[in-house]
């Protein structure tokens, strides 16, 4: 399993204590944003045991600091190179957006497994 877990529920402002992009923001700072993790498992399976499932996180508003399962699968897999997650980061912003300079967010990703 790989979870990601962001630091402060959202991008903070760098420059504008408080201000926070996600889309809890009439809690924060009165602005509704976006701020998601997206992932998609690999278009090609690399394991060949019989009953093997893989999930990906697909698309989740990331509001709080809670850590997010972005992948699962259920039995071993190759070591062959295949990918087997993409994960992207997507924020979108409204008109009412404060013009901070910089929004930063720091991720944490951890790998859990039986070895």
């Amino acid at each position: 399993m790989v979870t990601a877990q962001s630091a402060n529920g959202g991008l903070t402002s760098t420059t504008a204590s408080g201000i926070i992009n996600n889309d809890a923001g009439t809690i924060t700072d009165g602005v509704v944003e976006s701020y998601k993790f997206l992932s998609a498992t690999g278009a090609v399976s690399d394991s060949t045991v019989a009953g093997y499932t893989i999930t990906g996180l697909q698309n989740t508003e990331v509001n709080t600091t809670a850590a997010h399962v972005i992948y699962t699968t259920n039995k071993p897999e190759d070591f062959t190179g295949v990918n087997d997650i993409a994960f992207d980061v997507t924020s979108s912003i409204d008109l009412m957006t404060p013009a901070a300079a910089n929004y930063t967010d720091t991720l944490t990703f951890t790998v859990t497994g039986n070895f």
